[in-house]
């Protein structure tokens, strides 16, 4: 870790500029407040956990340089290589920061699809001690998939998506939005200012919550039935199909975008965590389409259908349902984000009623969930 001096680091501790963090919508005293208080979270810790890196708070201002055309070149190489890179913001303890990392091109449908590609973050351990990335070893940063205010809303909806899972369960990947200028040096330090945001790891997960993970496919008989049912209506909430609960490609850990925790307690344990929604509904990217096998049933991802496995009791559907009502008020507080377009604000905030105008209809609940559920338990 290095500290910097005087002026280093001014032009790179900067707040991003309005037009790149699709803020447009909002009234300037709001964005005052916002960063206002961004600023006041990063001199709130006199030392410092895991948990401060993951605080609920506004964005934290970074600069993260690198050589990112390289990284994007060697996107598809067998073995994907780390380069070096850096990572400057501002602590209270340390002032000015700057963390020798390295980085690699990470994901599978965004690596290839995608301008600007998700990352995998490799920070040394001797240099995080003291800082907000404390502990971390190794985080995955998603970005925008490409310029512009649309994509930055479907980022901003995604990480979202995250905190809403985390709101109705614990069994999550923390997540922290991030102000990001993103310097890249083999581009003359051409600078691009964009939102992204960080994922916890998986290993990191598993020990936070005090179990291991499942890297094999399983028998659906091993999964926490009640915690499924939850995982399965959140899905419905964002308007998700691209996942798995039980399958696993070759190669890859369980299962298609979710991971297995294994708490050891019994044989039907499992807890699923899930993650990657930019194919979900309520973020509607522009590239997202229903799966083949559920062409003939919907023909966009907003339309939202139901694919959870049959329960041993319609009651287990009505406890998750209970769970989502329980936090409506802090959903709906959640996707109003003044970080969003208006119109995509507005149309998250429909999107959040519609599946209460379901899931508050005990008949509906009948027709859109229970009768579609798929198999037996």
């Amino acid at each position: 870790m290095a500290i910097a001096n005087g002026r280093q680091l001014d032009d790179a501790l900067e707040f991003p500029r309005i037009k790149h963090l699709g803020l447009a919508g909002m009234r300037f005293e709001s964005i005052k407040r916002w960063m206002a208080t961004a600023t006041l979270c990063v001199v709130c810790h006199s030392a410092y956990g895991t948990d401060a890196l993951y605080d609920d708070a506004p964005p934290l201002a970074v600069t993260l340089t690198a050589p990112f055309e390289s990284v994007t070149r060697a996107k598809n190489d067998e073995e994907r290589p780390y380069f070096d890179g850096m990572l400057a913001f501002e602590d209270p303890v340390n002032g000015n920061v700057i963390l020798n990392l390295g980085l690699r091109a990470r994901g599978n449908f965004r690596r290839e699809n995608c301008r600007f590609i998700p990352l995998q973050l490799n920070f040394k351990k001797s240099e995080v001690p003291t800082t907000y990335f404390r502990d971390q070893n190794k985080l995955k940063l998603v970005r925008a998939c490409r310029p512009g205010q649309r994509a930055s809303d479907w980022l901003m909806l995604e990480y979202l998506s995250y905190r809403a899972w985390a709101l109705v369960s614990d069994h999550h990947f923390r997540t922290r939005l991030l102000n990001v200028r993103f310097v890249d040096s083999d581009n003359d330090n051409e600078v691009r200012e964009a939102l992204a945001f960080i994922v916890e790891s998986d290993n990191d997960t598993a020990a936070r919550l005090n179990g291991s993970l499942v890297p094999t496919t399983i028998k659906r008989r091993q999964l926490d039935e009640p915690h499924t049912a939850l995982f399965e209506l959140f899905q419905f909430f964002i308007g998700n199909s691209d996942y798995s609960t039980t399958r696993v490609a070759e190669g890859r850990t369980c299962c298609h975008n979710s991971r297995l925790i294994d708490h050891g307690e019994s044989a039907e344990n499992l807890k699923l965590i899930p993650y990657d929604f930019d194919h979900a509904g309520i973020v509607s990217t522009n590239y997202a389409r229903p799966p083949d096998w559920l062409s003939n049933r919907i023909t966009s991802v907003r339309q939202r259908y139901f694919i959870g496995v049959c329960k041993s009791s319609p009651e287990l559907w009505q406890d998750a349902i209970t769970r989502f009502q329980a936090q409506r008020t802090t959903l709906r507080e959640l996707f109003d984000n003044p970080l969003l377009s208006i119109k995509n604000r507005r149309d998250a905030l429909k999107y959040v009623d519609a599946f209460f105008e379901i899931v508050d209809d005990p008949k509906k609940v009948e027709r859109f969930i229970v009768r579609r559920c798929r198999g037996k338990s």
